[in-house]
């Protein structure tokens, strides 16, 4: 049986082509639908009660079709993450993707009832959906999963990691996952982590916070 990989590679499409265009293009054709959610119910304040029940049944099932694409979304951008691992933005994307699944439900109840207060309801998701992503550790996050993913690849040949981005793009927040890569039997990329975590050390020996930004994690580093 031709495996899902082998299929992309006879059409010449590479996992990183797959989940980008995908992706995109699934989440134009959401918010195409969520417009369209929107627009239908406003256009049938003054038509028959036949137009109307018809009208939700149409809106409902685009609802019900929307979660699909979205679900679809997610698979290709795990298919991404997957094959080249995880950074800010990717996180982001999922964030994303998860907010407007969210969505959707109060999008179902306003085009259900009469009369939904449906801005209070996305106003009210989307500012708590901020401030979840706000207490989320973005960066030990991304680092723990790239990790993960390069110690369960230790079967193979050559696993990889791409350390240039842990160690140029997260914070000192992903320094406890990072000191992990010290276990790993790749003597250069040892290395590399000791001469990151000793230039990390001296930084935050030399780091001098004022009251104003003061940060526990980062003094308990120290």
């Amino acid at each position: 049986m031709v495996s899902f990989v082998q299929q992309l590679q006879k059409t010449n499409v590479n996992y990183a082509q797959y989940a980008r265009t995908g992706f995109f293009q699934l989440m134009a054709v959401s918010i195409i639908n969520f417009v369209v959610l929107i627009v239908s119910k406003k256009n049938t304040k003054e038509a028959n009660k036949t137009s109307k029940q018809y009208t939700k049944i149409m809106n409902t099932l685009l609802a019900v079709f929307t979660i699909v694409i979205l679900l679809s979304s997610v698979v290709r951008m795990n298919l991404y993450e997957q094959e080249y691992g995880y950074t800010f933005l990717r996180i982001m994307v999922y964030f994303i993707q998860i907010t407007e699944l969210i969505l959707i439900f109060p999008t179902i109840l306003y085009n259900i009832k009469e009369k939904f207060p449906i801005l209070p309801w996305v106003i009210g998701i989307s500012v708590t959906m901020y401030i979840i992503l706000n207490f989320i550790n973005v960066d030990a996050l991304i680092a723990r999963r790239n990790i993960n993913r390069y110690f369960a690849e230790t079967e193979k040949t050559e696993p990889t990691i791409d350390f240039a981005y842990l160690s140029e793009h997260t914070s000192w927040d992903a320094i406890p996952e990072i000191t992990r890569l010290l276990e790993t039997k790749d003597n250069f990329l040892q290395t590399k982590v000791n001469q990151y975590l000793l230039q990390q050390y001296k930084e935050l020996k030399e780091e001098k916070q004022s009251w104003q930004s003061f940060n526990v994690k980062i003094y308990g580093m120290k």
